[in-house]
């Protein structure tokens, strides 16, 4: 297993129907969501587990746009509602946060609370991140109407029974982040990859230590490059050049 930060000297653009859409995927994730569609061919299949209300899905789209590529986009994700209030409240509370705050976004903890808690912000997350199954589904919906290239099922996903046939180009897996579901997931879809294809997940941070141990076995096993572009938690994971 080959270990690298990309610095990617280019930072892509922030395209706006990415950026108006709820959800916890970052400037420097999109950044990373780029990177990780240049080094796909002209054309194919991408496949994301787990899209909340198509952020990311969206981000993709985007980067096969403005990249030229012609890709089909496949989301597969419950849809289920929430409240990502409550872990938000779990990270927080992780010893480990400040220490993540800092390395990777280089606030404290102090200055990340002074943001996050001013009142404008709390009724933000209060409107938008406390969704029932339907207010989550239809705000999917609404969000990717616009884009012909992708499709999505709305089921309750599992690695150990899911069945998916064909071939893809690249998998985003935004799951279930305990080490067995993640580890399962990256064997499953690896198989599935055409030659070359790559592998990406998000939330590669210390919070998730669990998801951080699979992937890295992962690679290991399997002789792969893992890439962190620069403050991003999205990890590519690739054949060794």
């Amino acid at each position: 297993m080959e270990y690298r930060t990309s610095c990617h000297a280019r930072e892509y653009v922030w395209m706006k129907p990415a950026k108006h859409i709820i959800g916890l995927i970052t400037r420097r994730d999109v950044d990373a969501i780029h990177e990780a569609v240049s080094y796909l061919p002209e054309s194919g299949k991408i496949v994301e587990v787990g899209a909340w209300v198509g952020k990311s899905t969206i981000a993709f789209a985007e980067a096969c746009k403005k990249q030229n590529k012609k890709y089909s986009i496949h989301t597969i994700d419950r849809f289920s509602g929430g409240n990502i209030l409550r872990y938000y409240a779990d990270i927080v509370l992780n010893p480990d946060f400040p220490g993540m705050l800092m390395q990777n976004f280089g606030v404290t903890l102090e200055q990340y609370l002074d943001y996050a808690c001013k009142p404008n912000r709390v009724k933000y997350f209060v409107n938008n991140f406390i969704l029932s199954p339907e207010e989550h589904y239809e705000h999917f919906l609404t969000n990717v109407s616009p884009w012909d290239n992708i499709t999505h099922e709305r089921i309750e996903y599992d690695v150990d029974t899911y069945v998916f046939d064909g071939q893809i180009n690249l998998m985003f897996y935004d799951g279930d982040h305990t080490y067995d579901a993640t580890y399962s997931a990256l064997n499953y879809w690896n198989k599935r990859l055409v030659a070359g294809g790559i592998l990406c997940c998000h939330d590669y941070e210390p919070v998730y230590e669990g998801a951080m141990k699979a992937i890295q076995q992962f690679a290991q096993e399997n002789d792969k490059e893992l890439i962190v572009p620069k403050k991003s938690t999205v990890v590519i994971i690739k054949d060794k050049d």
